[in-house]
């Protein structure tokens, strides 16, 4: 399938993603009180923190490792599960924490439950790297898209039956076990078991490829988290949530147009001679940036007005956040 239309395919399943994603935010923003949706950015702030060890660059690895053997694939879906069990086991500990910290027992019951969405989130990391490697773009468009869809039903329908913040628990339940599902339907060829650490020593070289993005990931996550949790303790959960959620709007132009697209276009121009690699890059890096500028110069134009038409009145403080939050998209793209 040519590069045209495996970035069709990648950006059209992003563009259905964002629509599904805004229709829903629309629904849930009517439904449920911004203080909720402050009170589960702290559960999400302190998954962040840990996020990093869910996948530490093994997918990386996989995707550009020359050959595959059953081996591997065994050695890294081990490896995978590990670190699900590490990353939960951080959460449930952290949980009483966070409780204790921000005053609010309901936080303690979250993050445990939320908890075990991670584990399951686990199972489908080598999957979806098996998908990414052989390029099935369409495949994984179904994933996404079917994915996504029933994540928005289920949230939609669990905050009109008033289940306020444990709807968005339920929410990523539903989530990552559709989408983990999907993932093991797609590669139901593909057998893994558990492999024993003498043969995950054979691909210490595999995995230490990996590793090198581990300190990066791990930062990553901490920078995204801190703002949160920082807040969370300084003002409101209502103020809290009209941040979170003007600053997660603001970046889905950056997430659904500019980075599928720029992924799909590596993919491919990493085969290419020096020279091939520097003019389609600069080519394609052009339109991007035209096509995501003017998105985010209407997003700071107009985006107060159409903040409040879309979620309501009670949303006053994410409409002016969202025009400075779209300025700092901005930058990300020139970046």
């Amino acid at each position: 399938m040519s590069i045209l239309k495996n970035s069709i395919i990648t950006v059209v399943t992003k563009i259905v993603q964002a629509l599904l994603t805004i229709v829903s935010a629309i629904f849930l923003a009517r439904l449920i009180e911004p203080h909720d949706f402050g009170t589960y950015s702290i559960v999400m702030a302190t998954y962040g923190l840990f996020t990093g060890f869910l996948d530490v660059g093994l997918s990386a690895s996989f995707i550009k490792v020359d050959k595959v053997s059953q081996g591997l694939r065994n050695s890294f879906f081990t490896i995978n599960i590990f670190l699900g069990l590490v990353t939960t086991f951080l959460l449930i500990i952290s949980a009483p924490i966070i409780s204790k910290v921000y005053g609010d027992t309901q936080l303690l019951s979250l993050m445990i439950t939320f908890s075990i969405t991670v584990f399951i989130s686990s199972l489908g990391i080598q999957g979806l790297a098996e998908l990414n490697r052989a390029k099935s773009f369409s495949k994984l468009m179904i994933i996404n898209t079917l994915t996504t869809l029933g994540t928005v039903v289920v949230s939609i329908g669990f905050a009109y039956l008033g289940f306020g913040v444990w709807t968005f628990i339920i929410a990523a339940f539903s989530r990552t076990t559709l989408q983990t599902g999907l993932v093991f339907y797609y590669n139901i060829d593909n057998k893994y078991n558990f492999a024993k650490f003498s043969l995950i020593k054979v691909y210490s070289k595999e995995i230490k490829f990996g590793a090198q993005v581990f300190f990066g990931r791990i930062l990553n996550g901490i920078f995204h988290s801190m703002d949160k949790l920082l807040l969370g303790n300084s003002i409101n959960a209502n103020s809290l949530g009209q941040y979170k959620n003007s600053q997660q709007h603001a970046r889905m132009i950056d997430i659904h147009l500019r980075m599928p697209l720029g992924s799909v276009i590596y993919s491919y121009v990493e085969r290419y001679s020096d020279k091939d690699k520097k003019s389609t890059y600069f080519k394609f890096g052009i339109i991007t940036l035209i096509i995501t500028m003017m998105a985010n110069g209407l997003l700071f134009l107009k985006g107060e007005e159409i903040y409040l038409f879309a979620f309501g009145d009670s949303w006053k403080e994410a409409s002016i956040f969202i025009k400075y939050f779209s300025m700092f998209s901005m930058g990300m793209v020139l970046k």
